[in-house]
């Protein structure tokens, strides 16, 4: 890896944590904006705002997971059992950064009965960001299980 793209990780990473914060506060400015003025969803404009403020919270959460794990990276300690945490913590994120917003679009559509294209395509793209964080992640714990026992042999060669 480049030197400079840790720090420049990093600081996406810091973008991106303000913008979601930017976004959680806007977010029930925009609800009621979107539904508040259609009688089927004005009930729901406060339980919406809600879910997807718990979403941009999944990915923060998400968001400091990843900060952690490249801090262990920098100092070369992200091969190790204790890198399991970091990435349980970053599935938990990412599955309710998608889950959340998931639910609510299913209500929308199958309970309260409106909606139409644009929901469904977000409802299955949320569908698959939720299947490739639960198995991502999965995949890169069987890697650093798999890892841990070479990188002790290797420590004890040098």
């Amino acid at each position: 890896m480049h030197r400079s793209a840790p720090t420049s990780l990093r600081m996406l990473l810091g973008v991106l944590l303000v913008g979601s914060v930017l976004v959680q506060l806007l977010l029930p400015a925009a609800a009621e904006a979107l539904g508040g003025g259609h009688r089927e969803t004005q009930h729901l404009v406060g339980p919406y705002a809600a879910m997807g403020i718990l979403a941009v919270g999944g990915l923060q959460i998400a968001i400091g997971a990843l900060w952690w794990l490249l801090q262990r990276a920098r100092r070369e300690r992200l091969l190790s059992r204790g890198a399991l945490r970091g990435i349980q913590v970053l599935t938990l994120g990412m599955l309710g950064a998608t889950v959340l917003p998931l639910l609510t679009m299913l209500h929308l559509l199958v309970v309260v009965g409106v909606g139409g294209p644009g929901i469904m395509l977000g409802a299955a793209a949320c569908l698959a960001t939720a299947v490739l964080a639960a198995l991502l992640p999965r995949r890169a714990r069987r890697a650093v299980r798999s890892a841990t026992p070479h990188r002790t042999e290797a420590a004890a060669v040098r």
